[in-house]
């Protein structure tokens, strides 16, 4: 019964990432009018919708920044760093807390089995490479490492620090 609780959510939540994901790769154009309908709040618009797709990876969050960039211009991106960030410590803690069995249902056994290399053979140095180098996949990356024996303390020191380099590659 415990795990239904964890699993029903999850499902359902994965479903309605997929539907979302469809959606917006279809109706770009509708994306960055609804983000340009609500110029005055569009950033807490885009927190909203940035932090669910972090938190739930099936759903790809690129097309909210493009958005954002569109209506605001580049200062998105660094508003883009300022969500992720803490989203991406969120799932490194749900990852520590709730282990293995939620991180396949929410990302997946393939995508779970292809991470699991390099979260757990590389280390600290390979997590700040792919921080930089790989930011789009760091939603996957945030909690295959929280399987790993690294600390809170050392993830946040990563993703904070390698962050900067990595936005301003973005």
């Amino acid at each position: 019964m415990k795990y239904l609780q964890i699993a029903l959510p999850v499902i359902a939540t994965m479903a309605f990432s997929y539907f979302l994901q469809i959606y917006f790769s279809n109706n770009q154009n509708q994306i960055v009018g609804l983000f340009s309908q609500y110029r005055s709040s569009v950033i807490l618009l885009y927190i909203l919708l940035q932090s669910i797709a972090i938190v739930f990876p099936p759903l790809g969050g690129m097309i909210f920044l493009l958005a954002l960039i569109a209506v605001i211009g580049p200062k998105a991106i660094f508003v883009s760093y300022f969500v992720s960030t803490p989203c991406y410590i969120l799932n490194f803690v749900l990852a520590k807390k709730y282990g293995r069995p939620l991180v396949e249902k929410l990302i997946g056994r393939e995508s779970l089995t292809k991470f699991d290399h390099l979260t757990k053979d590389a280390g600290i140095p390979a997590l700040v490479a792919i921080k930089i180098f790989l930011g789009g996949a760091f939603d996957y990356i945030s909690y295959v490492t929280g399987l790993t024996k690294i600390s809170l303390r050392d993830f946040i020191k990563v993703n904070i620090l390698a962050g900067i380099p990595g936005t301003f590659l973005m």
